[in-house]
């Protein structure tokens, strides 16, 4: 299917509207991630995927 071009899965989601305010908050040793991904109602393993994505 990958070498038809045919993706699988669901599909990419966008970052969170306020994650760029939080991660320099969380960056800056302000918040935890814990406290990250609780404001952005998210789950821990999210938010570290979304972090990853975000700083490549």
């Amino acid at each position: 299917m990958k070498s038809k071009g045919i993706k699988l899965g669901s599909p990419n989601r966008k970052l969170p509207e306020d994650f760029k305010k939080y991660y320099n908050k969380w960056k800056g040793k302000e918040v935890t991630g814990v406290e990250f991904a609780k404001l952005l109602k998210i789950s821990k393993s999210t938010l570290y995927r979304h972090i990853k994505e975000y700083e490549m």
